[in-house]
């Protein structure tokens, strides 16, 4: 693992930015020249009895900013929702936001591994309008 680790850390040097700020400060100096990619708490998944995180993003704030992303010509991909099993978290993002959103096969999920079940999971990658703008035409032409 350490050699994987190192490899990456070399492929990634110069290229990459890492920080650990607000969402939204980090999002702002994002330019059209980027690719962001977004992994929030799912929603869902930072309530109840079973939470897998300590907090999560209010969908409203995470709504807002893609918006924002949106207007400015940003390319993002996002990973938010999905399910496990029967059990569904959260609902799709709204349609003003002209995303497109890709299910994922994601394989048996490790949570539910690690709770004694098999189930497996599926992910939904949502893909920003201007990324689809810039990607080959038939890269995103099967339906969903």
């Amino acid at each position: 693992m350490r050699t994987q680790m190192r490899e990456a850390s070399r492929l990634l040097h110069g290229r990459t930015t890492v920080t650990a700020t607000d969402l939204g400060e980090a999002l702002a100096g994002a330019s059209a020249s980027d690719l962001v990619y977004l992994d929030p708490p799912w929603e869902g998944t930072t309530t109840g009895t079973n939470k897998r995180y300590a907090t999560g993003l209010q969908r409203e704030r995470l709504t807002a900013l893609l918006d924002q992303l949106n207007s400015r010509g940003i390319c993002y991909i996002l990973s938010y929702d999905g399910q496990c099993g029967a059990r569904t978290y959260g609902e799709p993002l709204p349609e003003s936001l002209r995303l497109h959103h890709l299910l994922i096969d994601a394989g048996r999920s490790s949570q539910a591994t690690l709770n004694g079940e098999e189930e497996s999971t599926i992910e939904s990658l949502y893909v920003s309008p201007a990324l689809v703008k810039l990607a080959p035409p038939t890269l995103f032409s099967q339906a969903v």
